[in-house]
């Protein structure tokens, strides 16, 4: 495998259910299994909504940094309590899911291309429109024809009308499909982005949508966003590529000037 392709996605039905299943027994475990169950639940429920092989690396490296440690106080440190009284039962499955999940984890992280997965593909809006005007136009020409002819011509340029018709409604169809899935894949490109920031800078994004913009191709956004910092700041940012080319990271940081949060 080259050092730009990503290894065989594993089976992300089962990877999401051992993380939720985790999660679970991580919210009977003393501090921190509570909160950090809450963010296994919410990263599977992103895993499932968005299984693509460059999410699942990020889940990978996420877990990993996760169960790194095996020492006291660590998560495997610790044993699932029912009612107050230790459940050995639940505690041996808590503690293979962790080792499971810290196998995962701790499989080597293969270079990803930023195209393609880190952006996703998104088809030209622009070469679609002629399927809808060409009908349509057609159907103008077929009417003029139609004005000028009887008997079984104009029988024929009806029928041709309809058809013509029907060829404009599935092309409608199309390129609303069309339009919509380039959506979808634009939102779930700027949630991953966003996921990774918060992961990897402490920065949250306010509005993850417009990190990635459809200009005829997806590209990361060049304004200005708005953020909250990992120290709690409101701060504009500017996003890029990082140094590998693999990331998106901050290129720019300010601090939202105080006079714009009156």
């Amino acid at each position: 495998m080259s050092g730009n392709e990503l290894r065989a996605t594993p089976d992300v039905a089962a990877l999401t259910a051992d993380m939720q299943r985790f999660a679970e027994l991580l919210k009977l475990v003393a501090r921190p299994g509570p909160e950090l169950g809450r963010k296994y639940e919410a990263y599977a429920a992103s895993l499932e909504a968005d299984p693509s092989p460059l999410a699942v690396e990020e889940a990978r490296e996420w877990i990993s940094l996760t169960l790194q440690n095996s020492g006291n106080n660590s998560v495997f440190d610790r044993y699932v309590s029912v009612n107050g009284s230790v459940d050995g039962a639940l505690t041996a499955e808590y503690l293979r899911l962790a080792g499971k999940l810290r196998e995962f984890g701790a499989e080597t992280r293969a270079t990803v291309k930023p195209s393609g997965d880190l952006l996703p593909k998104l088809p030209n809006m622009l070469l679609l429109i002629p399927l809808a005007f060409g009908p349509v136009i057609a159907m103008v020409f077929t009417g003029i024809a139609m004005d000028n002819s009887e008997g079984t011509a104009k029988n024929l340029l009806t029928l041709l009308s309809m058809f013509l018709f029907l060829v404009t409604m599935a092309a409608v169809v199309i390129i609303i499909k069309t339009g919509l899935t380039a959506r979808r894949k634009l939102a779930a490109a700027g949630e991953r982005i966003a996921r990774s920031l918060v992961q990897e800078h402490g920065i949250a994004v306010e509005r993850p949508g417009m990190l990635v913009l459809n200009e005829g191709k997806a590209r990361l956004s060049p304004y200005e966003l708005r953020a909250i910092d990992a120290y709690n700041r409101p701060v504009y940012i500017t996003v890029g590529m990082d140094e590998t080319g693999t990331k998106v990271a901050p290129a720019s940081v300010r601090v939202v000037p105080e006079s714009e949060l009156l």
